[in-house]
């Protein structure tokens, strides 16, 4: 149910009033362009922001088998969170403050960084604790 939520998030019909966020406990209904979806066999889990889902990775290494998706930020479309390019350090902020913010090719990632005064882009496999901590 969930995931259809996400993949239909621009339809303003939508209901996400019982969405929280399973890291920080956040309603997602707010920040449906923001959410991460953790689709693990038959369960769903959702998370407010880019961050959020990269901090619950981190600590339940078995996420990490699991299909993980974000949304473009320009496109607004679904993403393969292990295949995205996060640009980190901007003037946009997310929904918990600083965050990473994903895009689905370099060259839009390049685009933002340079127009919003990033500071670096990194691949999902960059990203640890040390570097979460670094941007926050």
């Amino acid at each position: 149910m969930l995931l259809s939520i996400f993949l239909s998030c621009n339809n303003p019909k939508n209901n996400l009033k019982n969405s929280k966020c399973i890291h920080c406990g956040m309603n997602t209904q707010k920040y449906q362009q923001w959410i991460g979806v953790i689709k693990e066999k038959q369960k769903i889990a959702i998370t407010c922001s880019p961050r959020c889902l990269l901090l619950v990775c981190l600590r339940d290494k078995e996420k990490l088998k699991a299909d993980l998706s974000l949304k473009d930020y320009y496109e607004q479309t679904k993403i393969d969170a292990k295949k995205t390019f996060f640009v980190v350090g901007s003037k946009i902020l997310g929904p918990m403050g600083n965050d990473f913010i994903p895009f689905k090719t370099k060259k839009d990632a390049d685009l933002f960084l340079q127009d919003n005064q990033g500071k670096k882009i990194l691949s999902f496999q960059e990203i640890d604790f040390k570097t979460i901590m670094e941007y926050q």
